[in-house]
């Protein structure tokens, strides 16, 4: 009686021998991309990517990482707050966090293994960032699938609170499906009937130095003034929500529009 030596299966595999050893072959390994926005696919490059346009309207970040998810909004912490890693549990899964100034990598970790679909941050230092890279890749090398996790940054590297206007759109779409790009790095949402609060045309923030992250009303010029190591600057006052008025030099501010 001639025995079968190979068979297919329902899952696209072929089970066959060769030289007294059985293989198994497999095609091409096909992953269902969601997208985290409606919109038109206009360009696809095979094992690499996809181009598509959207009228959705977003709020951009300084950087990104990871893969385009989408989840509920859900405010975790305060502008200037932070998350750890016990306060992330199975009921987090499948929302988009906002977890304050900072996080740690345990945090990340723990995020990603409840099956939290993304996290906005408004700074990470690299080595949380090396540390959630090499995370993914260990789990990669053990065969472990990863859901799709996308992290947003928002500033950068420093630590520094969430910006007053960031803050009011993630308020105002809290509860609401949005999602994360990460090439643009930029937060979408398809709300075509929701009005966002805009901020004052006269709000500045100081990006760095000893007050940076706090925000106020621009109240003009200061002329040229003497900051830290001598250093001559053009200057600018702010008035803050105290109404202490500051002075911090022009290049420290940014304007939101």
């Amino acid at each position: 009686e001639q025995r079968r030596r190979e068979r297919s299966t329902p899952s696209g595999e072929l089970l066959y021998e060769l030289d007294g050893r059985w293989r198994l072959a497999v095609g091409d390994i096909i992953d269902l991309i969601e997208a985290p926005v409606a919109g038109t696919v206009s360009e696809v490059r095979n094992g690499v990517g996809l181009t598509f346009r959207t009228d959705a309207r977003g709020t951009a970040g300084a950087s990104a990482f990871g893969a385009p998810v989408r989840g509920r909004l859900e405010i975790a912490a305060t502008a200037g707050g932070e998350v750890r890693a016990a306060g992330i549990d199975v009921a987090r899964k499948g929302t988009i966090l906002v977890v304050g100034a900072r996080v740690d990598a345990e945090t990340l970790i723990r995020a990603r293994a409840m099956g939290v679909r993304g996290v906005i941050v408004g700074g990470l230092a690299g080595k949380e960032r090396r540390d959630l890279i090499a995370s993914g890749e260990r789990q990669l090398a053990g065969r472990h699938r990863l859901e799709p996790f996308a992290l947003l940054v928002l500033d950068g590297t420093l630590r520094r609170p969430i910006s007053g206007p960031h803050m009011e759109i993630f308020r105002a779409l809290a509860g609401r499906t949005v999602g994360i790009l990460v090439d643009p790095p930029v937060l979408v949402f398809d709300e075509p009937n929701l009005e966002l609060p805009l901020p004052p045309t006269d709000l500045v923030r100081i990006r760095s130095g000893p007050r940076a992250g706090a925000e106020g009303r621009w109240a003009g010029l200061a002329g040229v003034r003497r900051f830290g190591s001598g250093v001559h600057l053009d200057a600018g006052r702010i008035e803050l929500a105290s109404g202490e008025i500051v002075t911090a030099p022009l290049a420290d501010l940014e304007r939101y529009e």
